[in-house]
């Protein structure tokens, strides 16, 4: 039979966040979102159709790491079943952006399922990929929240200015308050505006990889710019690199302003040629204690 592809991507909870989150402090990650992308055939139009869903997993249901399991399986079974009546496990193909996260996940909840990338070059950041689909801002509600509980060196600590983090960081709030378990980053909030959120987020990466398949050629040349752009930047840091290092080794031989370029040259040849003479003496010496 044919495989049915799903476009998926989890949100987890991670460290610094899920410090004191009993049970789970002791993890580095805590699944507890995900949304799932993919067509279906459309019972009234005759053709496929575009379908998505944003997960919540039931925080009330967790005691363990292998209650977490359990729980994204029994959701996603649910979800799969609402598309397609019955879950065949073996003709679930996945893909995600850079799915590491995921690929650790789907292996212990449907490990007969399997799970590839969406896109090769997921060395690049989803949002530069897709400027066009992309929206303005995430988390307004909940960065207004964090600028007034954290300074700003704390913020770009723990990288409260990065949305993946924020994701984890509204995981780590929505966790705490359905557990009554008040760790040192919890606050007070606005449940519904800070779901609302969270939601709107999660589902957009969903939307992105979407979003690459039916622009992949536009997609791919934009990659390649990218690229391009990257090593020229890497190579011309390298050589600024080279030359602070030049500079530093240059100003340890104090030199006067007004020497020229000739007897700069002479000096250093003369100091080169020192110092080799000193390795081969230092040699010398040291096969004589041998």
């Amino acid at each position: 039979m044919k495989k049915i592809i799903i476009y998926i991507d989890f949100e987890s909870i991670s460290t610094p966040f899920n410090s004191g989150l009993r049970p789970f402090n002791k993890d580095n990650w805590l699944p507890f979102a995900y949304s799932m992308g993919t067509y279906v055939n459309s019972k009234t139009k005759g053709e496929k159709e575009w379908k998505i869903i944003t997960t919540m997993i039931d925080f009330s249901r967790l005691s363990d790491q292998n209650s977490i399991i359990r729980e994204v399986r029994r959701c996603l079974i649910n979800d799969l079943k609402k598309w397609f009546g019955r879950v065949d496990e073996e003709l679930l193909f996945f893909k995600g952006f850079a799915p590491q996260l995921e690929k650790k996940i789907l292996a212990q909840v449907m490990p007969l399922s399997s799970i590839e990338s969406v896109f090769e070059f997921d060395n690049i950041k989803l949002s530069l990929l897709t400027k066009e689909s992309n929206r303005a801002s995430y988390f307004p509600y909940l960065k207004s929240l964090v600028k007034e509980k954290f300074n700003e060196k704390t913020i770009k600590s723990i990288r409260l200015n990065q949305d993946g983090a924020l994701a984890a960081y509204a995981g780590a709030l929505l966790y705490s308050q359905s557990r009554n378990i008040f760790n040192r980053f919890y606050m007070e909030f606005d449940h519904e505006k800070l779901l609302e959120e969270f939601l709107t987020y999660s589902e957009e990466d969903v939307q992105r990889m979407r979003y690459i398949v039916d622009n992949f050629e536009k997609v791919s040349e934009r990659a390649q710019r990218i690229l391009k752009i990257r090593t020229y930047r890497e190579d011309h840091r390298a050589q600024a690199k080279r030359l602070e290092n030049l500079l530093e080794h240059l100003k340890s031989y104090n030199f006067p302003v007004d020497i020229t370029i000739a007897e700069l040259y002479e000096i250093i040849e003369s100091d080169i040629a020192v110092k080799r003479s000193l390795v081969d003496k230092l040699a010398t010496k040291i096969e004589e204690i041998v």
